[in-house]
This record gives structure tokens, sequence and C-alpha cells, in this order.
């Protein structure tokens, strides 16, 4: 979404139809189409890629669009004939998919979590935690550490960050490990009791370990 933004904003000419994007493709797919919604409160890229979608369906009649959610609710305005302009098909395959919903959801206070953390640790508990950011990702170890838990029980993920730097060198070398057990066996390494992530493996990606029962999230 954010590059189609950076396309439109700063490459697009109107008048250079090798900017057109809409006209180079066939079919498209826009994945996780409800972020439209959800994104538009904090960003502007949603905005862009709705116009795109217009754009496509309006200057490229031969160009078909698949748009996709696990939540579709959140698009309901979007998916109206008055809205785009032209029919469309619903099709609704959700009760054919694998999915989970927790039986309970707290909110905490981000000040106990470490504590939180620990206690699930020392009950032989495996957690999973989303931060929102690389920096944060380095404070949660840090307090993790200091309540007892060993960095060798803890893994991590993220893409390229410039607070990189700021996380503990064993567990950065330990990330590829990671990586490739969740490529190739949608599972983490079973030593990993506690996995502190970005939104990189928050949506898209599967973790099958049957024994992971929570999972915490910052946003």
């Amino acid at each position: 979404n954010a590059y189609i933004e950076y396309f439109l904003k700063n490459l697009y000419r109107r008048d250079n139809p090798k900017t057109h994007l809409w006209n180079k493709f066939d079919l498209i797919f826009v994945d996780e189409v409800h972020s439209l919604t959800s994104d538009a409160s904090f960003a502007n890229s949603p905005f862009a890629v709705e116009r795109f979608i217009y754009h496509t369906l309006h200057m490229n009649h031969s160009c078909d669009i698949v748009a996709m959610s696990g939540t579709p609710a959140a698009t309901d305005w979007l998916f109206t004939e008055e809205h785009w302009g032209t029919e469309y098909t619903s099709i609704d395959l959700y009760d054919q998919c694998i999915h989970l919903v927790p039986s309970n959801v707290h909110l905490l206070c981000r000040s106990v979590i470490a504590e939180k953390i620990h206690g699930l640790w020392v009950h032989n508990q495996r957690v999973i935690y989303f931060v929102n950011t690389v920096s944060g990702m380095a404070d949660l170890i840090n307090e993790l550490v200091w309540t007892g838990i060993p960095e060798k029980d803890i893994g991590i993920a993220f893409t390229e960050s410039e607070n990189a730097g700021k996380l503990p060198a064993g567990l950065l070398n330990d990330k590829e490990r990671i990586r490739q057990s969740l490529v190739s066996k949608s599972q983490l390494p079973p030593d990993i009791k506690i996995f502190i992530t970005t939104s990189q493996n928050k949506e898209g990606i599967s973790i099958e370990d049957d024994d992971i029962k929570y999972m915490f999230s910052e946003r």
C-alpha cells in the first residue's frame, strides 16, 4: 500500500501512459483489503490504493480485481455498485478456512507485561508477542532478561531496522534459523519459548504450534 502511494505521488504522470499502472495487468489481487478501512485512521496510503482500484476498474476493462480479506465487514462501504460504479461478485470461503477465535481477550497495562510473561514462562507456557517497534522489542527483552528469563528462550523476527543494534547479538544471529523454521514447517523451533516479532509475522504467516495458547499484541 505504501509503495502504491509513493508511486502515485512521485512517479505517476497523467500525460505519460507508461506510468498508468492500471493498464499493465490482466489480473490484480488486493490482499488484506480491509486495510483500506482499518489503516485509514493513521496512514494516507489506503486512499491512494482505493483510487488505484477505482482507476483500474474504469480505465482498464480487461483487468479483473480480486480483493481478499478475513475480516470483510470492514469493507462493506466499499463493495457497493454505487461506490465502484461496476458489478462485483462476493465469494464467502470463511467456513472453509482454518481460523482461530480467542476464548478470552484481556486489556493489560504495558508496565505489567514482563511480569505476566515471566509467570507464563515459569509454568512452561509458550508466548507470542507482537511489538509496534524494534526499539520496543529491545526494551521488552531487557525487562524479560531482568526477570530471570534466559536469552536462549527468546526468539525475534523483524524486517530491517535502524534500531537493530539495540538487540542482543545472540538473538540477531538466531533470526534466520527461526525464519527458516516458519517457512519450511510453519512452526517455531521448540526451544523458543517467547517469540517477539513485529507485524512481519502477523498476517499471511501460519504458526501451527498447538502448544502456544497466549498471544500479546501492542496494537
